[in-house]
């Protein structure tokens, strides 16, 4: 089947049949929401190998990408993104928290720490905690993907204000069969399906083996974890700034001091438990362009496998005293204001941008 086939079944929403279940008693429908919960989170629990077709839809950058996915439990990952040709022209390696990204031309393997860029801090139990609390999480019911049984689950924001996802997974395996990730207006904007799967004893060790002849490895220089609101002051940066939660679920995941042209910036990154958000503080003026990315730090490839990914969306900035303040998320434009009032509480600001 060609790849043009693949994206259109995949923007028809074919494949996927739902089946309504019958009405339950209070326990049972308890008991119901934790096996979805543990199906939306939990990692697969067989090595396989897998090829996947990822359609990200931005307008008319929409694009389509193959990967061949690779995975060794419990945490090895391999994300190979192939060309129309069928070459590979970028490879992500995935071993825990270290992630190896190889991008074709690029002449060195980058080396960082995937919980330092990308999902900070969180633990599996708070993870499922913040989605209980701030998702309806429902059955979308069963399926079938190449072969493959399949249950789905649905998680849509209480606040209606932040991205929604459903996915469809093998229950027997945690599987990821199908995933469709939808931004804070409902638009549909990624959408994944493995269109080839072979589940295998185990994957042999030189599949994560992310050195390469005549390339170095560069490892991104850390950045630095900030504990508290006293170790953010002795920095520089107002303590008083320092915000557990913010509106519509967003709890405080991590803390760290990263540098944009050699000029310190402290990055506070939230989870509602499905999508990060992220404030920036700095002395400096910052452009917003400049953190779009960096807001949701990740490879759509390699993000593709996590519950909680990240989308850029929108992003606010402003000035109050001397210093600038940018908020990204995919949070609507009311929702940015009403997350940009939260942090001026005790202050109001002087505008310097706009959503």
């Amino acid at each position: 089947m060609t790849r043009g086939f693949f994206i259109a079944l995949i923007l028809a929403g074919a494949g996927t049949q739902a089946e309504a279940g019958p009405s339950a008693s209070t326990a049972q429908r308890l008991a119901a929401k934790e096996k979805l919960l543990e199906l939306a989170v939990r990692p697969p629990t067989v090595a396989f190998e897998a090829r996947k077709l990822v359609v990200s839809l931005y307008g008319d950058k929409s694009r389509a990408r193959e990967v061949r996915v690779y995975y060794q439990p419990p945490n090895k990952w391999r994300h190979d993104v192939l060309d129309p040709s069928g070459r590979v022209v970028k490879t992500i390696i995935q071993k825990g928290a270290k992630e190896w990204l190889y991008q074709e031309g690029a002449g060195a393997v980058l080396l960082r720490n995937v919980t330092s860029v990308r999902h900070g801090e969180m633990n599996r139990d708070d993870l499922k905690d913040l989605l209980s609390a701030n998702f309806t999480i429902s059955d979308a019911g069963k399926g079938t993907h190449v072969g493959v049984a399949t249950r789905g689950v649905s998680l849509r924001p209480r606040a209606d204000a932040g991205g929604r996802r459903h996915i469809w997974v093998d229950p027997k395996t945690g599987i990821v069969m199908h995933r469709r990730q939808a931004n804070s207006k409902g638009r549909r904007v990624q959408e994944s399906r493995i269109t080839w799967l072979n589940v295998q004893d185990s994957i042999p060790d030189e599949m994560f083996d992310p050195r390469r002849p005549n390339t170095e490895i560069i490892e991104e220089s850390e950045r630095p974890l900030i504990k508290n609101p006293e170790e953010l002051a002795a920095l520089g940066f107002p303590k008083s700034d320092w915000r557990e939660t913010l509106p519509f679920g967003y709890r405080l995941d991590s803390v760290r001091i990263l540098k944009l042209y050699d000029k310190p910036i402290a990055h506070f990154r939230y989870s509602n438990g499905l999508s990060s958000f992220s404030y920036f503080l700095s002395p400096y003026l910052i452009d917003g362009r400049d953190f779009k990315k960096e807001g949701a730090q990740g490879s759509d490839e390699a993000d593709a496998e996590m519950t909680s990914g990240s989308w850029a969306g929108d992003f606010l900035s402003w000035k109050k005293g001397k210093y600038y303040y940018l908020i990204v998320g995919d949070v609507s434009s009311a929702g940015l204001k009403e997350i940009r009032r939260a942090l001026e509480a005790h202050s109001p600001g002087e505008k310097n941008g706009k959503p």
